[in-house]
């Protein structure tokens, strides 16, 4: 990080020596996260149309509860993990102790989240608290997560990504099996438990073989709680805002409509994955190399706005234009009624692509609090919108409630909390040419 002055004000120079690195890491992440978003999406195609939309709705169910879980886990230490990595770097004494402290709140995390599966598995019917039950080892791979960030920091990734595609294929090739033979929704539902297990073991050997240790002094977690928690608020009530949806929709129009649902939403959700690799795979870099009140840092996140937001509008028009066919040959004629859904969320693409940076640069400036707030407010106006438009206007109303509330967290909220006025001025100054730098 320079010390002083801003020796990259001119866009032209912004490229720096972190910059080949940068593209090299960004490029391994993505043809990691790709790759194996692919094989996921093309194989739950195969899944949905040999389940049916009711059978899927239960399994879409069940995964729903690890996904609301999952973050829980971790206990919102992911990013600040990966940013404290990158700015101490990956084998010092602050490292260590930041990964022991990570694994004790991690673990802590992992117990809780267990328990709180198996007592919503007991309110469930019983194919639903076996689907549930079945996802279920999931939950204990928070403690290795830390792997995966510790890798990033450290760079050298290759080998882990080719490791994490080979755990990809193999459970790819487990589902395919299961539903050309039994269709079995539990033993569909055991694979993405023991794949997501095995991708975080996976993480934490392969960084243990490139020196990854834990300090051998005890390490408090409060600090790392401290500012991890309000990361954590967020991402849950940000996944409520993401998953809250399957669970109203199974209550108010029951597992058929939950099927078509989850099936088509898949669509659009598969485009975030972008928004995602792109910002975990940058923003390290960018801290690392600039000040967050340079102009080199606000080039180099403007620079990745407006990319991103082309490529949400592409991805939304597309899918918005295309829904009936895509639904229609993709999914079957059993799903055809979910296609105006489609149609309706491919647009959350934008809001959740802007969404993905502003969580980045709240952590940048600080202000990780806003956050929290931010997704509160989307995650009640998700819940009350699917509430009264579930009843009365049917399955389509769930995507735009989606839809409202994605906007809102990101352009309508923030505009309100003085604390967020260095993040505006980022975003604005990507999304309107000529705003002050």
């Amino acid at each position: 990080m320079h010390d002083g002055g801003d020796p990259i004000a001119d866009p032209a120079s912004a490229e720096t020596p972190a910059a080949p690195r940068t593209r090299r890491i960004t490029v391994l992440v993505g043809l990691d996260a790709g790759v194996r978003a692919a094989v996921a999406f093309v194989v739950g195609l195969v899944v949905a149309r040999s389940l049916g939309p009711e059978a899927l709705g239960t399994l879409a169910l069940a995964i729903a509860v690890v996904t609301l879980l999952l973050p829980l886990g971790g206990l919102g230490t992911d990013n600040v993990l990966i940013q404290r990595l990158a700015a101490s770097g990956p084998h010092s004494d602050d490292a260590r102790r930041l990964l022991r402290a990570a694994s004790a709140v991690r673990s802590a995390g992992a117990a809780i989240t267990v328990a709180a599966a198996l007592a919503f598995a007991l309110l469930r019917t019983p194919t639903e608290a076996l689907a549930v039950l079945a996802v279920s080892p999931a939950l204990l791979a928070a403690p290795f997560e830390s792997g995966w960030g510790w890798m990033l920091a450290h760079g050298r990734i290759g080998g882990l990504v080719a490791w994490r595609v080979a755990i990809a294929a193999t459970a790819a090739g487990a589902r395919l099996v299961i539903v050309t033979t039994t269709a079995s929704v539990p033993a569909l539902a055991l694979v993405t438990g023991v794949e997501i297990l095995a991708l975080a073991a996976v993480a934490s050997a392969v960084a243990w073989r490139h020196g990854a240790r834990l300090s051998r002094q005890r390490s408090s977690p409060r600090a790392v709680l401290r500012e991890s928690l309000p990361i954590l608020l967020s991402g849950v009530f940000f996944l409520v805002m993401l998953r809250v949806d399957v669970f109203l929709v199974d209550a108010f129009l029951g597992p058929t409509d939950t099927g078509r649902y989850a099936a088509v939403i898949r669509f659009a959700e598969a485009t975030y994955l972008v928004a995602s690799v792109a910002v975990a795979a940058a923003a390290p870099r960018i801290v690392a190399a600039h000040r967050p009140d340079s102009a080199g840092y606000r080039h180099a996140y403007r620079s990745l706005v407006r990319w991103l937001v082309l490529l949400a509008l592409a991805a939304s028009v597309g899918l918005s234009l295309l829904a009936g066919p895509i639904v229609d040959v993709l999914l079957g004629a059993e799903f055809a009624p979910a296609a105006p859904v489609l149609a309706v969320y491919a647009w959350t693409a934008v809001p959740v692509y802007l969404g993905t940076v502003r969580d980045r640069l709240a952590i940048d400036h600080a202000i990780t609090r806003t956050s929290v707030v931010n997704t509160s407010i989307g995650a009640g106006l998700n819940i009350g919108l699917n509430a009264v438009l579930l009843p009365t206007i049917g399955l389509v109303g769930a995507g735009i409630a989606s839809l409202v509330s994605y906007a809102a967290i990101v352009a309508v909220v923030p505009l309100f909390d003085r604390r967020q006025r260095g993040v505006n001025r980022v975003l604005l100054g990507a999304l309107v040419p000529g705003r002050a730098r």
